[in-house]
Parts: structure tokens; sequence; C-alpha cells
């Protein structure tokens, strides 16, 4: 194996930083019959990197080339700097045609593409990880509505019909807001404009009931 690199890396390397602060694990979605285990495929990690590459203004090449007379992959890390970072990796052939190339150039694309991004695989349950952190971290990016906001809606939602007060508990539940104190602060204009008309409509029925009384 051989690396080279531009001759500065400063903000190849601070794009790359914030990249894989935002890189989730790569699924493990394909299964290897030989060693009856998972592992990521090459689908699987673009999947997880080619948003967030394009963001920072990083791309990734990936190429065959020759080393001495035998087969090797390039992988080269580009920055719309013009800076990079490469390395070439010889292709072991476990047939000595053009199956075996292409079978050697696929294995390899996906090692030295999650080496060189740094991407680690992972499997179900460690997605599920991932995405409950995520909800946690929205969680403190969205705080709740405050004290007089609550009371605001809490007023609006008395107001409203029994019937539509469930589907509103509901709708709730299903957000992981669980009750209305928890609503977040970005929601409340909506939430709201919602209430009115559903405490307005719930108003204007009660009195034509009573004029029909």
């Amino acid at each position: 194996m051989t690396i080279s690199t531009s001759d500065n890396l400063n903000e190849l390397a601070t794009a790359l930083s914030k990249a894989q602060g935002e890189f989730d694990p790569a699924l493990k979605d394909s299964n290897n019959p030989f060693f009856k285990s998972k592992y990521a495929d090459l689908p699987s990690v673009w999947a997880v990197s080619r948003e967030i590459l394009c963001k920072y203004g990083l791309s990734l090449l990936q190429f065959p080339s020759s080393n001495d007379g035998k087969p090797c992959l390039v992988t080269r890390l580009m920055h719309s700097s013009g800076q990079w970072m490469q390395s070439s990796v010889d292709l072991l052939l476990t047939k000595n045609d053009i199956q075996g190339l292409g079978s050697a150039i696929s294995y390899m694309r996906r090692y030295s593409m999650t080496a060189i991004l740094g991407i680690v695989q992972d499997d179900d349950d460690g997605q599920a990880a991932v995405q409950k952190k995520k909800e946690q971290e929205k969680t403190k990016v969205d705080p709740s509505i405050d004290a007089m906001q609550f009371s605001v809606l809490n007023q609006l939602y008395c107001l409203c019909p029994d019937e539509y007060k469930k589907e509103f508990d509901k709708w709730l539940r299903d957000k992981k807001y669980n009750h209305l104190a928890f609503l977040p602060a970005f929601e409340f204009e909506r939430i709201q404009g919602v209430l009115t008309k559903k405490s307005e409509e719930n108003t204007v029925k009660y009195g034509e009931d009573a004029i029909n009384g």
C-alpha cells in the first residue's frame, strides 16, 4: 500500500472532520455465505456518505491502476480547494481473469472507501441507537413552549370538541411529544392556529344547538 497527499491538507482535514461528525454507521445489509456473516456493501457506504461529502466540498474517486505491473486500486479523496489525499492498494485476485479482477476491485473499493473516510459498519441495533441519539439531540435543539404559550394553547384545547381532543392527544403521542406542555416552540404558531379554528367551530356549534334547543 502506498499513500500520497497534496502539499497542504488543512482545508481537506477541516472538511473531513466536519463530515465525520455527521456520518452514520453503514448498515450491514448484505450476507457473506462463506463466513456466514453480514457486511455493509458499497451502496450502503455511499448512502451514509454521499450527501455529507457534497455538503463539505469533498469528493471521492476510485479507479483501477497498476503498480510494478500488478493490478491495484487507487482511492483519492479530494476537496474543492484542490487539496487531496490518496491510497494505492495492490489487488489480490482469486482468479486470474476479468471476473476475478472485477471481484477484487469491488471488494477493495468498499474497504478503501470506509478506511479513507473513517466510516464504520453496524447492524440494525446500531442504526436504531444512532436514530435514538438523533431524536434526543433534536429535542435539545428544539426547546419546548414556555409557560405563557402553554396557557394560551391549553385554553384553546379545552374549548375543542372531545372527539378532536382525542385525535390531538394521539398526534402528540405519535410525535413523541407526549403532552401539550412538551410541544416544541417552533410548532406554537401552527398549533395555535389549528386549535383556534377547532375551538371556534365548536363554540359556533354549541351556539346553534342552544338556539335550536
